[in-house]
Formats: structure tokens, C-alpha cells, sequence
């Protein structure tokens, strides 16, 4: 797997927090959460979020990017983060250094493509917060098959809020909805990341990184796949579709 390398050497926030908590709490400390430029929380959801964090009785740095325009982040809310001097709101990060530096220990994630590729290929477990489209088919794949993460569900809302969840069993798991619901999962699952089945998680998001670094290195089965596909098209394709075909190939 891929390795951050060296100090931020003060030039990114984002990367300069995750050094001084690797200092201060330890490898693996860090929460990193971040939902993509198209979908985020809403404010009521992201108070419950930010409040569980803060409750834990393990102290958990966390590093969350702010939404795009698609969402709004409550001023009260980034001065309660400002005030517990354990998290910090930037408005972009380079991903794939947040995600291979050694403090960073969960990604909580809306679970896009291209962010589930990235933990997974560095072995970073998740905490599946999806919302629509491919998101959910993702979060299912980590939590389900990989047994790499947590797949959060008391958050849905409409439709799917009135549905009962098929991961309960042949009776469904009820999606009760509310802000105490929701908190209460929260805890658990933020909880569980922090012992033995975390522990459990992470080894697996591992074990998943170290087959995706070997599926897209020359030779490797994806990479061969891809060369085949090219010969065949005549003209070339994109390396983007290398993070399908990998996650395809581990399944």
C-alpha cells in the first residue's frame, strides 16, 4: 500500500492536524469524514454526528471537509469544533494523503466510487453513511462482504425512511429516524470502531488493500484485463476504470 510521506510542513491544514494528532493520540487515532461535493447531511444530522464524537469517552480527533454547494455547515456547529480543540473543518483535502497517513484510522464516508476505492485501497475501514444512486450498492459491498466497516441506516430519510432494512433479517431491521435513533446507533458504532470489532475491520479494509494493490499493478489481474480491453477497443481507455475493475475482481 501506498505510504504519506513526510511533514505537511504547515502548507495544508488538513494534513498538518492529521501530524499533530499522530503526535498527541497515536496511529490509526483519526476520524476522517467526508462526503463528496454532491451530498451532505442535514444540519440536524450533522449536530447528532458532531455530538458523538465529542461524547466519547476515548478522545477522537476528527478531520471533516465542509459540503460544496449542495449543503450547508451551521456556524454553531463549526465553533462547538473549534471549542473542543479535537476537530477541524477545512474545505478541501488531497484525499489520497489524508487517507495514507498514518493517523488516519476510519473514514466515515456517503461511500462514492472513487472515496471507497481510496480507503480501501489503503486499508482504511469505513463507516458507511450513504445517500443515494451507487452509494448504498458500496456500503453493502464494504460491510457485507469485505466485513470492513459499519453501514449506518437510521439517517435515511423519505422513502427510504419507511422501508424496513433487509440486513434485520427475514422481519427487516425498523428504521425508527429519529435524532435519538440515530445518536444511538452513532454510539454504538463509534464505539465498536474503537475495540476489538473495529480491530477486526480494519485488519479485513487491510487485507482488502493489500488484494486491490495487487490487482492494478502491471500483470496484476485488473491491469491485465484492462490491457486486454485496449487491445481490443483500439483506442485506449482511461486508468479510471482500473478502481471498477479492481473492486469487481476482489468480490
Amino acid at each position: 500500500m501506498a505510504r504519506y510521506l513526510g511533514n505537511s510542513s504547515h502548507s495544508d491544514p488538513g494534513l498538518t492536524f492529521l501530524d499533530g494528532a499522530l503526535n498527541e493520540y497515536g496511529a490509526s487515532s483519526v476520524l476522517y469524514i467526508s462526503f463528496g461535493s454532491m451530498f451532505f447531511p442535514p444540519p440536524e444530522h450533522l449536530s447528532v454526528l458532531v455530538e458523538a464524537i465529542l461524547a466519547l469517552e476515548k478522545p477522537t480527533p476528527f478531520l471533516m471537509t465542509t459540503p460544496g454547494a449542495h449543503g450547508h455547515f451551521p456556524e454553531y456547529l463549526e465553533d462547538k469544533i473549534k471549542q473542543s480543540r479535537l476537530g477541524i473543518l477545512v474545505s478541501w483535502v488531497d484525499q489520497q494523503s489524508v487517507l495514507s497517513h498514518p493517523a488516519t484510522g476510519w473514514m466515515l464516508s456517503h461511500c462514492g466510487a472513487g472515496g471507497t476505492f481510496q480507503a480501501l485501497s489503503q486499508g482504511v475501514p469505513i463507516i458507511a453513511w450513504p445517500f443515494a444512486v451507487d452509494q448504498p450498492q458500496h456500503a453493502l459491498w464494504v460491510t457485507d462482504v469485505l466485513d470492513a466497516g459499519f453501514y449506518l441506516i437510521q439517517n435515511r430519510t423519505s422513502l427510504a425512511a419507511t422501508l424496513k432494512a433487509s440486513r434485520g433479517g427475514p422481519a427487516g431491521l425498523r428504521i425508527i429516524g429519529t435524532q435519538q435513533a440515530i445518536r444511538m446507533e452513532l454510539d454504538n458504532v463509534l464505539r465498536q470502531a474503537q475495540g476489538f470489532v473495529g480491530a477486526k475491520k480494519r485488519a479485513n479494509a487491510q487485507r482488502a488493500g493489500r488484494a486491490i494493490w495487487q490487482y492494478i499493478e502491471p500483470d496484476g489481474k485488473a491491469w491485465n484485463e484492462l490491457e486486454r480491453l485496449r487491445m481490443y477497443s483500439h483506442e485506449g481507455i482511461s486508468t479510471g476504470y482500473l478502481n471498477i475493475v479492481a473492486m469487481q475482481a476482489m468480490v
